[in-house]
């Protein structure tokens, strides 16, 4: 049987950076087929749920992180990896506004899965939260790191597969 892993990468990012190379390769190495997820971050991301399988493992930076965890939610999977998952409970309108250059369709549609989120529990034992030594968020820190996958940060992960 394959495993597949599924990269999913941050606001802005897409899988071309180099980060998200060094994350498949490892995942090969390691026997996964690697599925690299295109985000158009100009669109609603509720519509670009990834379809999982439930032998899948997932991993998701930031705001591929909540990609991950909705994708989850539709087709619970192996294991998922959500590491710097952006709190969106913390977040207000104006701030998502802010971070999304002031498009409004994106910023609404992340208002309706923060809601959406807040009422639902992710009850996998088998989901592993990372974050950043200076972010304030949940998880494994990575030591000298903040929110970019720096080389441990890439390391870690590649040891979770």
């Amino acid at each position: 049987m394959t495993k597949t892993l599924h990269i999913i990468p941050g606001y802005g990012h897409n899988v071309e950076m180099p980060e998200y190379k060094k994350i498949g390769k490892c995942a090969q190495e390691k026997g996964y087929h690697v599925l690299y997820e295109s985000i158009n971050w100009t669109q609603p991301i509720s519509k670009q749920i990834i379809k999982l399988k439930k032998t899948d493992v997932v991993f998701g930076f930031s705001l591929g992180a909540t990609i991950a965890r909705l994708s989850y939610q539709k087709t619970p999977c192996k294991k998922i990896i959500l590491a710097s998952n952006t709190p969106l409970y913390r977040m207000t309108k104006k701030i998502l506004l802010k971070a999304t250059c002031k498009n409004m369709a994106l910023t609404d549609d992340i208002i309706l899965i923060k809601n959406r989120l807040l009422q639902s529990k992710l009850t996998v034992t088998s989901c592993v939260y990372l974050s950043g030594d200076r972010e304030n968020l949940r998880g494994k820190k990575i030591k000298g790191t903040n929110h970019a996958l720096s080389k441990l940060y890439i390391q870690t992960i590649c040891d979770l597969l």
